[in-house]
């Protein structure tokens, strides 16, 4: 049989079940579709994963402080304890310690409100080193990024996210202009480049930060607590997490969380107390007071106040012996 022969048979069979002929093509065509679709479709997943890993900084492990506890048993949640420090840092830099490290970026980060020239953003400042922008996998398309110099002289200089800028300055180039944080004005000197939100947190918008030398963020104030007025001194738990300020005017003491940068209610001790100092094990606090001529204790894991203690006449300060 020949070539031609063959072909006139196969047409004839399929003009004789048109049906069945057209059928078969159909699931021809439909699974041809669904291979390609379901191929595509994983390509393109990957593609966003790659796209976001890439966005966070290639080869990235982001080492964060656990959760703390307040002396009232509140817990601050995850990256809520202050248990890293710039040594760890510098320790990880090290090439005899961590040899297989390529950049190590200690950062710092809180949620501040930015104005300039008429206008206000809420953002995220970060405090980091030179090194952030090689870790991140970021660029800057403006201006420039943080020097070893700027975090040698606590430099008063900032780097926005592409929003940041916008939302601050405008069409108006933002290199150059000051952005005050908490009353210290800072100079833009750079603009990050666009990598938008993360799609693991839908409220986390990488191009939404002010990013300043790491000295500088930990060495500017934060937002002041008021714990009313005339606070004579402070003191602070033998575990760091809890101060006390004793307010001779109120006849108070007010526990404020570290953790946090709260205050709670103001405990009542007597009239003018002046100084507090703590057991060992940080479980009482002892108040002068010293218009009352007291001594007063307080539970720090409930912050309520003993019975006072006479003390004689006008006591100003207390010191717990230590074994």
């Amino acid at each position: 049989m020949s070539w031609l022969e063959t072909l006139r048979t196969g047409l004839d069979a399929v003009l004789s079940h048109r049906l069945r002929s057209g059928l078969t093509m159909l699931g021809i065509l439909i699974g041809i579709a669904a291979v390609i679709l379901t191929v595509g479709l994983g390509e393109g997943a990957q593609a966003k994963v790659s796209g976001e890993i890439n966005a966070l900084g290639s080869n990235l492990l982001v080492v964060s402080p656990g959760s703390a506890t307040s002396s009232t048993g509140i817990r601050g949640g995850f990256g809520s304890a202050s248990t890293l420090t710039q040594a760890d840092a510098a320790a990880l830099a090290s090439k005899i310690v961590a040899p297989d490290i390529a950049a190590v970026a200690p950062a710092t980060q809180r949620s501040e409100t930015l104005t300039s020239t008429g206008t206000n953003w809420t953002t995220t400042v970060v405090g980091t080193a030179p090194d952030w922008l090689s870790v991140r996998a970021r660029t800057v398309t403006q201006g420039r990024f943080l020097t070893a110099a700027d975090e040698k002289a606590d430099a008063a200089v900032t780097v926005l996210g592409a929003t940041t800028a916008q939302e601050l300055f405008g069409s108006r180039d933002p290199v150059g202009q000051t952005a005050t944080v908490n009353g210290l004005p800072l100079t833009v000197i750079g603009v990050l480049n666009t990598v938008g939100a993360s799609a693991s947190s839908t409220t986390t918008n990488l191009d939404d930060q002010a990013v300043v030398p790491i000295t500088t963020a930990t060495n500017t104030a934060g937002k002041p607590i008021n714990v009313g007025a005339v606070a004579e001194s402070i003191a602070i738990t033998p575990d760091g997490k809890t101060a006390y300020v004793p307010n001779s005017r109120s006849g108070t003491v007010t526990a404020i969380s570290t953790v946090t940068n709260t205050a709670e209610a103001p405990i009542k001790v007597g009239t003018g107390p002046v100084a507090v100092a703590f057991t060992p094990d940080g479980k009482t606090a002892y108040v002068v007071s010293l218009g009352a001529d007291t001594v007063t204790p307080i539970s720090t894991a409930t912050n309520t106040p003993g019975k006072p203690i006479r003390a004689g006449i006008r006591p100003y300060a207390i010191v717990v012996a230590h074994r």
